[in-house]
């Protein structure tokens, strides 16, 4: 694809992000610019799920199984799309077993909405929970010169490739 084409499909998935990535029904005004770096051609598109928006401004996290269903449904009609590659549990919810969280993007995946399945912001012990549940594709987390918190995960996911 040309720069051109890659910047145009930038800005799509950027506005189709910017109006998806919502705390169910209550789309972010992240301005389409502000995403530059399109990796769908090599990737797919993704999003993540597990964090609401209320009405004091501030992002929940929320593992609730009907609420995980709910994100994820609407995030495939706003993206216009059958199948999302990559789905990311944006955090996990202390309240909420991970097996019901996981279990219900498991759920997802045999069903056919989801393709892979992601976590972000995990520790070394959770992954490790996690991959006695199900298969997981990626891992986010903040890493930098200021913040190594990750450094014990990194051989893990080292390891798994």
């Amino acid at each position: 694809m040309d720069p051109a084409g890659r910047r145009s499909r930038a800005n799509w998935l950027a506005s189709r992000w910017s109006s998806s990535f919502s705390g169910v029904g209550t789309p972010c005004s992240r301005p389409s610019s502000a995403i530059s770096i399109d990796t769908a051609d090599n990737y797919g598109p993704s999003t993540k799920g597990g964090v609401v928006r209320t009405g004091d401004s501030a992002w929940h996290i929320t593992g609730r199984p009907e609420q995980l269903r709910a994100m994820c449904e609407a995030s495939l009609r706003l993206l216009r799309l059958d199948t999302i590659d990559l789905y990311q549990l944006h955090r996990l919810d202390p309240g909420v077993p991970m097996a019901d969280q996981l279990g219900t993007l498991d759920a997802l995946r045999t069903e056919g909405e989801i393709r892979h399945l992601g976590l972000d912001t995990v520790t070394a012990e959770q992954l490790e929970a996690a991959l006695e549940l199900t298969d997981i594709a990626s891992v986010q987390n903040r890493y930098n010169l200021l913040d190594r918190a990750s450094e014990p995960l990194l051989s893990r996911l080292d390891s798994l490739g």
